[in-house]
């Protein structure tokens, strides 16, 4: 083999491999499943989504983490939260209540269920919900402020 041939190959080689993995990305550009990674980076790119508005993009990664570990709160937080923030109510609640099935003091789940308690109407149940956050971190703690402040706006609303 010259010298120029084999200079050319690995440049071939590398411009065969580029194309090679930019048909398999194009191939499955529409797929709605995520690609594998483990369950802390599929909640990380979740939580990058939920930053930036992407509540649709968020689900999709944290469905992934839950079927992979059905019983994190902080996933299944979450998810309820994307949810919530694409109107999925009923779907929210749900994975807010399995969040403290399996840890029943979350300060986040409990937050966004008194949030979504707030949505719905039931002003009772949110301030059920900010007892709990208030005996669980105490008066001063972010998620008990975000509650106290949903529930004094809804208040005025009313």
């Amino acid at each position: 083999m010259t010298i120029a041939a084999a200079t050319r190959r690995p440049r071939l080689l590398a411009l065969v491999a580029g194309l090679l993995v930019a048909s398999v990305s194009a191939a499955h550009a529409d797929d709605p499943r995520p690609p594998a990674a483990n369950n802390s980076a599929k909640i990380q790119i979740a939580r990058q989504k939920v930053d930036s508005g992407d509540f649709a993009g968020a689900i999709q990664w944290l469905a992934s983490a839950v079927r992979d570990k059905p019983d994190d709160a902080g996933a299944l937080t979450l998810i309820g939260y994307s949810l919530r923030n694409t109107g999925k109510l009923s779907e929210a609640l749900q994975y807010y209540y399995r969040a403290l099935a399996v840890q029943p003091k979350h300060l986040g789940a409990n937050e966004y269920l008194g949030e979504l308690y707030l949505e719905l109407g039931q002003l009772d149940k949110a301030h059920e919900r900010l007892a709990l956050l208030e005996e669980a971190c105490g008066e001063s703690c972010e998620q008990t402020r975000d509650l106290e402040e949903a529930i004094a706006n809804a208040e005025r609303k009313r």
